[in-house]
């Protein structure tokens, strides 16, 4: 398998000097899944480099959804300070190859462009 141009089921949202964006579509088909990603290269010094990439969710919670459960992740937040949740996309192979392949673009141009 090999990756594709243009990529199933990633998109280039925007680019930037140094970040590039993506959405990267779940495969499940509801575009509620899918998750907008960051891929950020930083020089650290001359030969390191810092790659971070960032994931941006969008949650619901429904109101009366088990007991009072907006009421409770309000209360974790205001009493602990921060509150958890986890995310979990589907990917099929086709669409998590075309997005390894972005990142390593990524690194790669940057890498280029010193």
């Amino acid at each position: 398998m090999k990756t594709q141009t243009p990529a199933t089921g990633i998109m280039q949202t925007s680019e930037y000097k140094d970040s590039r964006s993506f959405r990267i579509a779940c495969m499940c088909h509801d575009s509620a899944h899918d998750v907008d990603a960051w891929i950020d290269v930083s020089p650290e010094s001359d030969d390191l480099q810092a790659i971070n990439v960032e994931f941006y969710i969008e949650t619901e919670t429904p109101w009366w959804a088990d007991g009072f459960s907006r009421i409770r992740l309000a209360w974790d937040i205001l009493v602990h300070g921060r509150h958890t949740q986890g995310h979990t996309m589907m990917l099929d192979e086709q669409t998590a190859l075309n997005f390894a392949d972005a990142l390593l673009k990524s690194i790669g141009d940057y890498s280029k462009s010193k």
